[in-house]
């Protein structure tokens, strides 16, 4: 049976992502789950080492501005959703409020301060430093769930070779997968780049979910992505417009290999 067709039969669908705004790579599936039972995503961390594109002045951090958007973004696709907090990177170029940059000096910024030369064990380390529950509180929303579909990152990867993206995906199947505590109660799936792609994996074809649905899953997730204006920029500007070609290439077929 297909992730699809589980859902169609009522399984709740939970996605486990590392930063606001990862949930929109499985967008269109928690919209699809959102009409049939229900769809919550588990944030890790506030992604309060991201950049910030949406020229915001305020004073507020990175991290509570970038989980408002996530709440956004999740009422737009029907799903609730939980940020657990933990830290993001290393970074505190936002530390007391959120400063307006452009990907130039985020890049560089990134690289100055080793971002994305952390090792996954090393990230997980860390969590659990912060808190001696982690990874086990990934387990706690699947638990409300019984039965449930998960989608996580795949660990080698992540998608987009994000060392916490990594370090969440390895998280998630060490507790959830064959091996895990929390095999009885929920089917587990990774999502993969298109590159990463094998005969075996599941393609879900969003247009194909159009034929009987109430909503166009491709459009509905990309007006959650467009909630995210720190990490895509304001709405309607070329910038934004370029990251939503982009992005709608990728969502619009979504490859998931089941976890056995």
């Amino acid at each position: 049976m297909t992730i699809v067709e589980h859902i169609s039969r009522g399984a709740p669908l939970i996605f486990i992502g590392a930063h606001p705004d990862d949930e929109v790579l499985v967008g269109p599936l928690l919209a699809f789950a959102a009409e049939r039972s229900h769809a919550h995503v588990q944030c890790v961390t506030q992604g309060q080492s991201g950049w910030n594109l949406a020229d915001t002045v305020c004073d507020r951090t990175l991290g509570q501005l970038r989980v408002g958007e996530l709440e956004q973004a999740c009422r737009v696709l029907g799903a609730s959703c939980q940020c657990l907090g933990f830290i993001s990177g290393t970074s505190t170029a936002h530390a007391s409020h959120a400063v307006a940059e452009d990907e130039t000096a985020a890049s560089a910024r990134w690289k100055e301060t080793g971002e994305f030369k952390q090792e996954p064990e090393g990230i997980l380390q860390r969590w659990s430093a912060e808190d001696e529950r982690f990874p086990d509180c990934l387990g706690d929303c699947v638990r409300r769930y019984p039965n449930c579909v998960c989608v996580t990152f795949e660990p080698e990867r992540g998608f987009t070779w994000h060392p916490e993206h990594r370090a969440v995906g390895s998280a998630a199947t060490r507790l959830l997968g064959p091996a895990g505590d929390g095999q009885r109660n929920c089917r587990l799936y990774w999502v993969l780049h298109p590159e990463q792609r094998q005969s075996s994996d599941e393609v879900v074809d969003v247009s194909l979910m159009i034929t009987d649905a109430k909503q166009n899953y491709a459009e509905t997730v990309l007006g959650a992505l467009s909630m995210h204006q720190t990490q895509f920029g304001k709405r309607h500007t070329e910038k934004s417009r370029t990251y939503m070609t982009g992005f709608k290439e990728v969502v619009e077929r979504i490859i998931l290999r089941p976890v056995t």
